[in-house]
């Protein structure tokens, strides 16, 4: 499986802007696939391609370190029994009588 880059990191690369890498994919010029849920990916090889057909000179890849998820994302949230502040702000409505428009 070849190495994928998103927008964003070709962008950092090529020292353009997410904007011009956009433009190149929407216009065909850079191949790049959308993922299920709206997201570009730039196989290495494409980019390369891309480069050498528009004269551009070759890039360094940079070195991709994303952070994975860990197991169990939830493991370090802590639980509360204190009120939520709309149900705070709910209650000091209330207090202060019933609405100018309402029929009560």
């Amino acid at each position: 499986m070849s190495q994928v880059l998103l927008p964003e990191e070709v962008a950092e690369a090529a020292q353009v802007a997410r904007a011009t890498v956009m433009r190149w994919l929407c216009r065909g010029k850079l191949r790049g696939s959308k993922t299920r849920g709206g997201l570009w990916k730039i196989r290495i090889e494409d980019l390369d391609v891309f480069l050498a057909d528009s004269g551009r000179p070759s890039i360094p890849v940079p070195s991709i370190e994303r952070q994975l998820p860990t197991a169990n994302p939830l493991k370090d949230l802590q639980m509360t029994t204190e009120p939520l502040a709309s149900v705070s702000l709910h209650k000091e409505v209330n207090r202060q009588g019933p609405l100018p428009w309402s029929n009560h």
